[in-house]
């Protein structure tokens, strides 16, 4: 799911306002068979001047209605005119085929200006850790839960860009990892998206394709996502 979290959120609103939600549905066709609709719900505080938390819930139904669900919690402290550090704790659960994924991650994410604040370049470099647990293991969906024969960590990024239209703006992205859930190396993200704003509220329109086998020469599209977000600042 292509949605916008921690410190994406300011680089791309430029906003430090109180406290951001974003709602939206989005249209996913996995191995471009039959399209299966996600829900995400986030919500993000500034609780101290910089230190921003963030969280989301995202409802997904592939096979059957509510048949996977993914949530996060999210802590940026941000240093200098526009960079920060976050810690990350995602919990992804599979009910179709009882297993869940316990990740932890860790990034540094700034963005800079040039054009007279027209353009916007963003990214974020970091790592995540993560658990995968099955049906046999215990307590499998039980959240902080890390108890797993079944582990590893990889690398994360994303490199994105905004220019501002007056009031609308368009931008890209390339990364590998979504906001609910997290990828080995093998597999990278592009996502093309347009903002409306009025005020306090933006409307986003994206459209996101999924390769694998990326860094061993025999990438294939895999994925493609299609949906609308709106968020209030």
């Amino acid at each position: 799911m292509a949605a916008i979290e921690g410190f994406e959120s300011y680089a791309i609103f430029q906003s430090r306002s109180r406290a951001h939600i974003h709602l939206g549905i989005s249209y996913n066709w996995q191995n471009f068979i039959d399209p299966y609709p996600t829900y995400p719900l986030q919500f993000g505080y500034w609780y101290l001047k910089n230190l921003y938390f963030s969280s989301g819930l995202q409802l997904s139904s592939g096979q059957n209605s509510g048949d996977r669900l993914a949530y996060y919690f999210r802590n940026d402290w941000f240093f200098g005119e526009s960079s920060s550090i976050s810690i990350k704790y995602l919990h992804e659960d599979w009910y179709y085929i009882q297993s869940a994924k316990e990740s932890i991650g860790l990034e540094l994410n700034s963005s800079y200006q040039i054009l007279g604040k027209k353009l916007v370049f963003y990214y974020a470099f970091g790592a995540f850790h993560r658990w995968l647990k099955q049906e046999w293991n215990e307590n499998t969906h039980t959240p902080f839960y890390f108890k797993s024969d079944d582990e590893s960590g990889f690398l994360t990024s994303l490199l994105g860009w905004l220019y501002n239209l007056n009031q609308n703006a368009y931008g890209f992205e390339v990364y590998t990892r979504d906001t609910f859930s997290y990828y080995n190396t093998q597999y990278i993200n592009a996502k093309a998206y347009y903002l409306l704003r009025s005020n306090s509220d933006i409307l986003q329109f994206y459209f996101q394709v999924s390769s694998s086998g990326s860094l061993v020469g025999t990438s294939n599209i895999t994925a493609a996502e299609l949906g609308i977000q709106w968020q209030n600042l």
